[in-house]
């Protein structure tokens, strides 16, 4: 079994942007990573896959901020928690990285 590598980070969920259910997901302490879903499920989906990929090319992963501070500067949205495996993130960049289109 592989060993895992998980990080965890607070994310906002704001759907006020978008068409109602369309949930723009932001990590405070990652600005770079940006992402959306069609419905919760899917934005939740989107975070996890895009902290995994930004993070693997982030030398000094920041500290995560305190969820209830964040959740508190933020009413009207969900916070929430988003966690990632790098190591399976890693492997999963690598294949991407080593996919080539016919051509």
């Amino acid at each position: 079994m592989q060993k895992q590598n998980l990080v965890c980070y607070p994310a906002i969920l704001d759907d006020s942007i978008n068409s109602k259910g369309v949930y723009n997901v932001t990590f405070p302490d990652l600005p770079e990573i940006i992402t959306f879903g069609d419905g919760l499920p899917k934005a939740l989906y989107m975070a996890s896959d895009a902290l995994g990929t930004v993070i693997n090319d982030v030398v000094d992963l920041p500290e995560p901020s305190d969820w209830e501070e964040i959740r508190s500067k933020n009413p009207g949205k969900i916070v929430t928690l988003v966690f990632a495996d790098l190591t399976v993130a890693k492997q999963q960049t690598k294949d991407y990285k080593n996919t080539h289109l016919n051509e």
